[in-house]
C-alpha cells in the first residue's frame, strides 16, 4: 500500500489541530493500521481550551441534527444550536463530546460527508452504548468507503486503549455490522445529498447503496470498511509542560508527544491484532488510530457541559 492514509487535509495551517504524525503503523496483506497524532496549541501560557470547545460546538449541529432539521432552522444559528444541544446527554463521562470530536475530525481531516448524524439517529435515550459511536461515508475519485468509528475520552490512556479494543471487537460482530449497514442504507440524508451531487458522485453513491443492500453479502461491506478509533486522554506530559514559565508548542513538547503516541498506538495496534484476529475478512478492514492529548478531562468536560446547560435554560 502507498503512503496515502486516507486523510484529505491539504493545508496544515487551515485545520484546527496540528498534525504530528500521519502514517501507517503497519500495512501489508493481513494488517492495515494507520495513526493520526494531533495536538492543540497554547496561548498566554494556557492550553487553548476555548479552541477545543469551539470545535465541539461548531460540529455539534451536524452530528445531532439531520439535514431536514438544520434546513428548517436555517438562518437562526441560536435555535439550531439549542436544538442540537437538546439531543445531548449531559454527564461527567464526556462520551458524546468524544463522539462529536470524532465527527469533526472525520469531516475536517478525512473529508467525510455530513450525511450520518449519529447522535440524531440514536433510537432512544438509553441507546448510547449500542452500535458505532460515529458513522461516515467518504468518496474517492472512483470508489467509496464506509467508516464506523469508536471514540474514547478517558483520564487514563491505558483504560482508553483497553476499552477501545473491546468496543471494536463488539462492533465487528455480524449482527452489529448488519444493524449499521441497515441504518446507513435507510438514511434520508443520503437522498438529500444525492439531489445536489455531481454525476460522478451520484454514481458512486448508487454503487455504495448496492453494497449496503440486504441482498449483498456483508463481506462486500468489509472490503470498503474503515474503523477510526479516536482516543482523547488526560496527558501527564501536557500537564507538566504547562508548569513551564513560558509555554508554547515547541519542538521539545512535540517530540515527547510523538514518541509517546507512537508507543501507545503501537500497543493498541498489537492488541487489535491479538483480539480481532479471528474475525472473518479482518485483513480487508483498515484501522485508523486518532490520538489527542488534553491536560484535564474533568475540567474540560465541565466547561462544555456548562455551555450545554446555559443553552437549555
Amino acid at each position: 500500500m502507498s503512503d496515502y492514509t486516507f486523510t484529505k487535509y491539504r493545508d496544515k495551517d487551515k485545520v484546527d489541530f496540528e498534525v504530528l504524525i500521519d502514517e501507517w503503523l503497519m500495512s501489508n496483506d493481513s494488517v492495515n493500521h494507520a495513526m493520526l497524532s494531533l495536538v492543540n496549541d497554547f496561548e498566554s501560557n494556557q492550553w487553548r481550551s476555548k479552541k477545543f470547545r469551539n470545535f465541539i460546538i461548531n460540529n455539534l449541529k451536524e452530528v445531532a441534527l439531520n439535514k431536514k432539521e438544520r434546513d428548517a432552522l436555517s438562518g437562526n444559528e441560536g435555535d439550531i444550536l439549542e436544538r442540537a444541544i437538546s439531543k445531548m446527554h449531559i454527564d461527567n463521562s464526556g462520551g458524546e463530546i468524544g463522539e462529536v470530536f470524532l465527527y469533526g475530525i472525520m469531516k475536517s481531516y478525512y473529508n467525510a460527508l455530513p450525511v450520518v448524524p449519529k447522535i440524531f439517529y440514536k433510537q432512544n435515550p438509553n441507546d448510547n452504548a449500542k452500535g458505532a459511536d460515529s458513522v461516515h461515508i467518504t468518496l474517492e475519485e472512483n470508489t467509496y468507503h464506509i467508516w464506523l468509528g469508536e471514540s474514547k475520552i478517558y483520564n487514563d490512556i491505558t483504560g482508553s486503549i483497553n476499552e477501545a479494543v473491546k468496543s471494536v471487537y463488539e462492533l465487528l460482530a455480524t449482527d452489529k455490522l448488519k444493524k449499521e449497514k441497515s441504518l446507513i442504507m435507510n438514511l434520508n440524508d443520503i437522498e438529500d445529498y444525492l439531489s445536489d451531487a455531481d454525476d460522478s458522485k451520484k454514481l458512486l453513491m448508487i454503487e455504495l447503496k448496492k453494497t449496503l443492500n440486504d441482498r449483498t453479502s456483508l463481506d462486500e461491506m468489509k472490503k470498503i470498511l474503515h474503523i477510526p478509533i479516536s482516543i482523547i486522554y488526560e496527558c501527564e506530559m501536557t500537564k507538566k509542560h504547562l508548569q513551564n514559565p513560558s509555554v508554547c508548542l515547541d519542538d521539545n513538547y512535540k517530540n515527547l508527544i510523538i514518541e509517546f503516541h507512537k508507543n501507545q498506538c503501537g500497543n493498541l495496534s498489537q492488541k487489535i491484532i491479538s483480539k480481532l484476529n479471528n474475525i472473518p475478512l479482518i485483513e480487508y478492514i483498515k484501522f485508523h488510530i486518532i490520538i489527542f492529548p488534553i491536560p484535564n478531562k474533568k475540567e474540560l468536560v465541565a466547561q462544555i457541559n456548562k455551555i450545554f446547560e446555559a443553552h437549555r435554560q
